[in-house]
Formats: C-alpha cells, sequence, structure tokens
C-alpha cells in the first residue's frame, strides 16, 4: 500500500478575524458565524427578512413552478394525456435522485387519476434510457406519454423509438445537455436560459417536484379544499427531496436550500412512512441532519439501484401500509450492507493493482485502474476512494465477459472530469456526467491508450499531477468559544453540503494525545486536545489510524475540524471532528 503521507495532508488558509460588531437584527448570533453568513449568503446580511429567508425558509419562498421553463406546456400535455384515458411511463433513473424523481412525479399523477406506470432500468442495463431498458419498458405496452425523470438529455436514439410508437415525450433532467433531442420532445432542464437562478442547481428530483407542483396549479387553479389536499400531497414529498438533493451534491442553494432545510424538518418532524420506517431501522439517534442524510440515509436508498434493482428504494418511497414501509426498509439495510462489502472488496483490489505497478505517483496526472467484472454499482465509490486518497482524478473501470468496459470517474476540485473524457472521445463508446463525477464505456482493449490520454487530459486542465486538498478555515478557537450553546447558531446555518460546505474550525498550538479505536484495516483515532491556557477539546478523526504515531511525537499542534455534537454522561457537548493536523509554527 501507499505509505502513509506526513501530516499536514491539505494547505490552510488563514481564516479572516470575526467582524467586531454583528447587527441587531442578528438576534444575537456570534461573531464568527455572522461572518459566515456576510461571505456565503451577502444578500442575507442585509435585512431581517432576508436573514429570516436564509434561517428559516418557508414554502413561499420558493419559486413559482410556471416560471420553470416547459412546466406549464408539460402540465397541459399531461392533464390532456390524463384526460383521455392514455397510460403515462414515468422513466426515472437507479440512483436515490432519479427514484425519488419517479415516486413525487408518478405518486402525483396517480392522484390526479392517471393511469401511470413507474419504470426504473436495472444496473445491468445501465444508466438512463439505455437499449435493454427502452425495450423492455416498450414491451409492457406501448405508453400515450414518456416523462423521462434525472436523464433523457442525449439520448437521441432511445427517445426517438418512443416518438416512432406514437409516443409524446418530455424530458426531465439536470444533466449536462448531449446532442439536440428530436423536435418533437418537450424538455425541462435548469441549464435553460429562461431558467430562474433559484432553479438552475436543482436535481432531477427537484425538476420532477417543479413538474408535480406545475401539474398540481394547472389542475386546481383555485384553493378549494380539493387544491389545498392537493398542494399538501405534493409538498408531503419535500422529506425525500431533501434526501435526493443531498444526494446528488447539487449546490445547496436557491431552491435547493429550501427543499433541503424544509426537507430536513419534515424527516425530524413527520416524515412519510417509509423513511420513518428506514429512519428507524438506521439510526441510533433520533436526529436527521444533512450529514445523517448523505451517509446514512441516501446510501440506504442509493444501494437497491447500486447492486441490482431499485424496486425496494421505489416501493419503500410509495409505501402506504406499514408491513411493506417496513419490509423494504428492512430490505435496503440488508442491500446497503452487501453494498458496503462489494465496494471493500473492489476498492482493496484497485489499491493492490495500483501499488503492483503501473501507476506512477510523480508522474501520472490520474488514476487508472481495472478489474474483471467489478461489480458496477460501486466503482463509483472505489473511485471516489482512489481520487481521495491520491489526490487526482481516479477512473475505475469493470472489465465485462464480452471484452468491453464500464467506468466511474470522481476528479477532485479543480479538475474537469467531463472535460478530460471528452478529450478522450474518440477511445470511447459513450461517456457523461458533469465535472465531479461522470461515467464511460469503453473496449477493454483501449484502456491502456485511454489511461495515456486521460492522464494527460488531466495534466492539461492543472499542469500538477496532483492537486492537495485546501483548507479554508472558517475561523480560529478560543478559550470559553466552543459551547453548546455556538454549535446551536452553527446549526442555522444548516443544511450543509456542496455551495454551503461544513465550515472547518481551527484549533492553535494544542499538545494531542491520539488514540486508536474500531477495528477496520484503517482505525479513527479519538484525539484529546489541551492547552496551557485551559482550553480542551475532545475530537475524533476517521479512518486516521496510520497518523497515531506522528502525532504522538510530542509538540504543539494545530488542529482542523468540523464541530459535532457530544453524547457523553448524560450531557450534550461539542466535539471536533478532525480533517487535518500540523505542526505549530
Amino acid at each position: 500500500m501507499k505509505r502513509a503521507p506526513r501530516l499536514p495532508l491539505c494547505d490552510w488558509s488563514e481564516p479572516p478575524p470575526p467582524p467586531a460588531t454583528v447587527p441587531a437584527f442578528a438576534g444575537g448570533i456570534p461573531p464568527h458565524v455572522w461572518h459566515l453568513i456576510e461571505e456565503r449568503f451577502p444578500e442575507a446580511a442585509g435585512s431581517a427578512e432576508a436573514l429570516r429567508r436564509l434561517l428559516a425558509p418557508k414554502i413561499a419562498d420558493l419559486g413559482h413552478p410556471f416560471d420553470m421553463p416547459g412546466v406549464r406546456e408539460a402540465s397541459a400535455i399531461i392533464l390532456s394525456t390524463i384526460s383521455a384515458g392514455g397510460e403515462i411511463v414515468v422513466f426515472g433513473d437507479f440512483d436515490a435522485d432519479g427514484v425519488t424523481g419517479t415516486a413525487i412525479l408518478s405518486d402525483t399523477l396517480a392522484a390526479l387519476g392517471a393511469k401511470v406506470r413507474p419504470f426504473i432500468p436495472l444496473r445491468a442495463e445501465g444508466y438512463g434510457l439505455g437499449d435493454d431498458a427502452v425495450t423492455r419498458c416498450l414491451a409492457g405496452g406501448t405508453p400515450a406519454l414518456l416523462v423521462t425523470v434525472d436523464c433523457g438529455l442525449g439520448a437521441v436514439e432511445s427517445l426517438g423509438r418512443f416518438l416512432a410508437v406514437g409516443a409524446k415525450v418530455i424530458v426531465t433532467d439536470h444533466h449536462e445537455p448531449g446532442p439536440p433531442l428530436p423536435p418533437d420532445c418537450l424538455v425541462i432542464a435548469p441549464h435553460l436560459p429562461e431558467t430562474p437562478p433559484a432553479s438552475r442547481h436543482i436535481c432531477g428530483a427537484g425538476v420532477a417536484f417543479k413538474l408535480a407542483c406545475g401539474l398540481v396549479l394547472a389542475a386546481h387553479p383555485q384553493r378549494d379544499a380539493e387544491g389545498v389536499r392537493a398542494r399538501s400531497r405534493v409538498f408531503a414529498w419535500l422529506d425525500a427531496l431533501a434526501i435526493a438533493t443531498v444526494a446528488d451534491v447539487v449546490p445547496l442553494v436557491g431552491d435547493n436550500r429550501t427543499y433541503t432545510a424544509l426537507g430536513l424538518a419534515r424527516l425530524n418532524d413527520r416524515p412519510r412512512l417509509g423513511l420513518k420506517e428506514l429512519i428507524l431501522a438506521t439510526f441510533e439517534t433520533g436526529t436527521v441532519d444533512s450529514r445523517n442524510v448523505g451517509f446514512i440515509l441516501a446510501p440506504h436508498l442509493n444501494s437497491a439501484g447500486r447492486m441490482n434493482s431499485a424496486e425496494a428504494s421505489l416501493n419503500l418511497l410509495l409505501a402506504d401500509d406499514l408491513d411493506t414501509a417496513r419490509k423494504c426498509a428492512t430490505d435496503l439495510k440488508h442491500t446497503n450492507a452487501l453494498r458496503k462489502s462489494e465496494t471493500t472488496k473492489v476498492e482493496t483490489e484497485a489499491f493492490a493493482a495500483i501499488e503492483a505497478g503501473g501507476f506512477d505517483d510523480g508522474a501520472d496526472a490520474a488514476v487508472v485502474v481495472a478489474g474483471q467484472n467489478w461489480a458496477a454499482g460501486v466503482i463509483g465509490l472505489a473511485a471516489a476512494k482512489l481520487c481521495e486518497r491520491y489526490m487526482r482524478p481516479a477512473v475505475v473501470l469493470s472489465i465485462r465477459e464480452d471484452g468491453s468496459a464500464r467506468g466511474s470517474v470522481r476528479a477532485p476540485a479543480g479538475y474537469d472530469a467531463y472535460a478530460a473524457l471528452a478529450d478522450c472521445n474518440d477511445l470511447l463508446y459513450g461517456f457523461g456526467g458533469h465535472s465531479g463525477a461522470a461515467g464511460l464505456s469503453l473496449s477493454a482493449e483501449m484502456i491502456p491508450a485511454f489511461r495515456r490520454a486521460f492522464c494527460e487530459a488531466c495534466l492539461r486542465q492543472t499542469g500538477a499531477v496532483s492537486v492537495r486538498p485546501a483548507v479554508d478555515l472558517a475561523g480560529w478557537l478560543e478559550f470559553g468559544s466552543v459551547d453548546s450553546a455556538f454549535l446551536a447558531a452553527l446549526h442555522r446555518l444548516e443544511p450543509f453540503g456542496a455551495g454551503n460546505e461544513e465550515p472547518v474550525w481551527g484549533v492553535r498550538g494544542v499538545t494531542v494525545k491520539a488514540t486508536q479505536v474500531g477495528k477496520s484495516e484503517r482505525k479513527s483515532l479519538r484525539i484529546a486536545m489541551r492547552r496551557e491556557d485551559g482550553f480542551e477539546l475532545q475530537g475524533v478523526w476517521f479512518s486516521a489510524g496510520e497518523h497515531e504515531r506522528e502525532l504522538n511525537a510530542g509538540g504543539r499542534w494545530d488542529v482542523a475540524g468540523t464541530l459535532m455534537e457530544d453524547f457523553r454522561g448524560g450531557e450534550t457537548g461539542v466535539k471536533l471532528r478532525v480533517v487535518d493536523a500540523r505542526r505549530s509554527e
């Protein structure tokens, strides 16, 4: 294995001093937290109402669905199809985003009286509208209308197959646009120039939610009792939409922030039946925040589609009886455990293949590794681990029996995985995705040539074989400043995620005692920090057992991390989730 890197792992930025004053309308927000608001959400620092919209968003803060290009026209087409009694196929992708969007739209259509058939491809059929998935879908009957969710942009031939049998087509997607679609396709996508700024970063489920809201408004323009019930039914999907938004790592700004904030509130108060059972099956504590969504709920919803079929995830979201909800939650817990096992297997074999040869840490600007019949559903997770470990884009390819290979790419900040694949297009069967994550397929015989071309493309982007991650400190924590009140104020900036990253804090000049905990191959560390002025703080550094000896070598350290609740002895305190450490100057 690669030798443990010396500390620090990242480049640190010096934080600015906290503001000297905080406006009275801020309601006692600590200076460090107010600085984050000024830096990340400057518009919210201007007035009490703007600050309210940031810290306590409401449904009324969301943009009107008809402001999204295509929603009004699509709503009219769908309602006309319902009136005519035609079948509507909702064709979604098999990840958490696609499954959630499929559930939202299918439920809304069914409530409006539609004859609706949700359809999600199997993992073996590939992402989106692959040939095998389309064939299986059409074998189930010819729909009057096809509505895609989280897929369809660029699927010219597959959409043409639906048009050829007389189906109308509405594409809802948020990915990079591909070749122009047939003119008979109506497209609803955030990249369209008329899209309001607040909606330009919504995920696939977010686009489906916009359409669902538009459908309800078109079907029930009056706020009578039936219209209120229909609106309430759609807004009840905010809990699932929050999971999809966090899972797809879209920026948590604009509508995405409102979706996630309102959805987290529902997850902690009155989640839908299936999600309530999933929370009970997977949580040790009852609090659901964006981190728990990203590391617990979203992986469980994703696991079914990663391993084979997303049916359990879809059924969980649509469940209206306890037995079904509980069974689906149990199935997903089992499937996620299997997913973890497969991921560990692929990661172990990938690391071994890299260390055995074929990769030059000082010369290769990317990691490209291939293995026979690696589980297609977990190669993206393995690529993310390699990307983190080697600090450069990573491609993990699974070679299949027919001599083809499918792969996933993950790239750190500073790289564009999609653009790098575009530079290698002549070597590929196909590719898609965005700057941070992408997928590709090619002949196994072309892997050596692709490795060279992809490394060269990544090197051109940055001019370096690797880019060290950066730690942007939000502030230095001092004696007496770290308590539950500070953490509560910080939590008001939730949800954290892409576009509103969880702030990293630093502590200076502490002595450190590191102790290994856990039984995994890469053990975690319990970190005790102390300083002569009385400052004391406990911390945990996950999967960092390799740094134990260096940390315990003595001297003073600066330690960086995010803050988390610490439950000990019946009391709630604060703990540091460590991300890096360096010798104090």
